[in-house]
């Protein structure tokens, strides 16, 4: 109703950040019943959630939802994906959206610590690593799904400094392209360290990430300090 009425006062909210599960109706069915009203059918949805559950990840996917941000949110994630939603917005007022790329390249504009691959399929969660990363001084590829990532290490075994790999991917999963990883690099007697990127607070989840080969863990949503942290700790000797 909110919604509604901002738009019929040309007062439109630009982006909705909703619980995913909200006694009533669920977030998903909200998106449905948005969707649906003309007038408020391309506001930007944001999901709030503190599960970390692939069929729910991909109803959101599939209803058009621009982030995932888990709980508790930190205030500098939110605000840097508010920003990176508004860029995308202005353009699309220019222009009709672009397709997803499957990969993103973004160079340090200074100081090269190392080259970073993210294994992440939402766009958003997808740029915002990348800035974060720029920020830090680091020059980083995005892929949107693990077998990409495989395919991609497998060409360049030795181009790399570190993976951050989300868990739960179409096509493939964070767990079993890390298994995919590991085994091309046994024959080839390098490794690269993988961190995994997660809500999850499992142990048997941590056990899973370990036993297929994956080296740190990075809690979502990723702040710039964590994240500064793992790579220190990663990365000694940036590839050339």
């Amino acid at each position: 109703i909110a919604l509604r009425q901002a738009a019929e006062d040309r007062k439109p909210f630009n982006v909705l950040i909703m619980d995913m599960l909200m006694p009533g109706m669920t977030g998903i069915t909200l998106a449905q019943n948005i969707r649906k009203e003309t007038m408020i059918a391309s506001t930007a949805l944001v999901s709030l959630t503190s599960s970390e559950n692939i069929k729910l990840k991909n109803e959101a996917e599939a209803m058009g939802f621009k982030a995932y941000l888990n709980k508790p949110i930190k205030h500098n994630v939110l605000l840097e994906t508010l920003a990176i939603i508004h860029k995308a917005q202005e353009g699309d007022n220019a222009a009709k959206p672009a397709r997803r790329r499957a990969m993103t390249l973004v160079m340090a504009p200074k100081t090269k610590n190392g080259r970073v691959l993210i294994v992440e399929d939402n766009d958003i969660n997808q740029k915002l690593a990348i800035q974060q990363l720029e920020r830090l001084g680091y020059e980083s590829v995005g892929v949107s799904d693990g077998q990409k990532a495989v395919n991609l290490l497998e060409l360049q075994p030795n181009v790399y400094s570190l993976v951050l790999m989300d868990m739960h991917m179409p096509v493939m999963g964070g767990i079993e392209a890390t298994k995919e990883i590991r085994r091309h690099e046994a024959a080839q007697n390098i490794h690269i360290p993988i961190v995994a990127m997660t809500a999850s607070t499992s142990p048997d989840d941590h056990r899973n990430c370990f036993a297929a080969g994956m080296d740190d863990f990075l809690a979502k949503p990723v702040g710039l300090e964590s994240l500064e942290a793992i790579l220190k700790r990663w990365i000694k000797e940036p590839v050339e």
